[in-house]
């Protein structure tokens, strides 16, 4: 019986996940894409796919296709619909809409938002629809040991 990319293998206790990040610098998705890929990065999950999203309109068609499959979503909140697209409030939108399609992973908000106070605050009091926060600021280690917590809590592994 072959198992599922995300499923627990019984043999080596370790979660295959997929992930989706949204993000539009770049530079900053391929640092995501390399720390999510790297081997032995998480003690309890494994990384098998990650899905690249650099506006908003693709990270919505990727939701509506992988709707039933996606593990975690890392997502900026300042990025644009669309190439050339001056509202670049688009991360709470594509909370949103991955919420109205019944997507319940986690939702991890990786932000350069020079207010995270005033962001942190909305989180806070439930006004985005999402699991964590994490300013950029902080770094990747700190981001490395967020998407673990959320992994775990959404797969039911204990600490």
């Amino acid at each position: 019986m072959e198992l599922s990319p995300h499923k627990q293998s019984a043999e080596s206790k370790i979660i295959c996940v997929k992930a989706l990040v949204v993000e539009d610098d770049t530079e900053q998705l391929k640092a995501l894409v390399k720390l999510l890929k790297s081997p032995k990065r998480f003690a309890d999950f494994h990384v098998t796919e990650v899905l690249e999203a650099k506006f908003g309109y693709r990270a919505e068609n990727i939701l509506a296709q992988h709707k039933d499959d996606i593990d975690i979503i890392i997502l900026d909140d300042r990025l644009p619909m669309k190439p050339g697209n001056r509202d670049r409030h688009i991360g709470l939108k594509i909370a949103d809409y991955a919420r109205g399609k019944g997507i319940t992973c986690p939702i991890i908000f990786y932000t350069g938002t020079v207010d995270t106070n005033k962001e942190m605050d909305r989180f806070m009091n439930g006004l985005i629809k999402i699991n964590d926060l994490v300013p950029k600021a902080q770094g990747l280690g700190f981001l490395t040991t967020v998407i673990e917590k959320q992994l775990k809590v959404y797969h039911g592994v204990a600490s």
